[in-house]
């Protein structure tokens, strides 16, 4: 899951590559821990990646392959 702060404008264009494996919904309020954007949440609720880590693309890509 992308996960985008109530602050965020709209998703990273980056992610539509994903679409058919990355869902996208938004917080109602700020997202814990500092995170400023957006952050990708696994099932289990690790979180693969914050907005302020750098390279959204190399994450979706090692996860869950090429974009489509």
């Amino acid at each position: 899951m992308l996960l985008l702060s109530s602050g965020a404008a709209h998703p990273p264009r980056l992610a539509q590559g994903w679409a058919h494996v990355l869902h996208t919904a938004r917080a109602a309020g700020q997202l814990p821990g500092g995170i400023t954007e957006s952050a990708v949440i696994r099932p289990d609720g690790y979180v693969l990646w914050v907005s302020d880590d750098g390279d959204l693309g190399g994450v979706l890509r090692q996860w869950f392959g090429d974009p489509r």
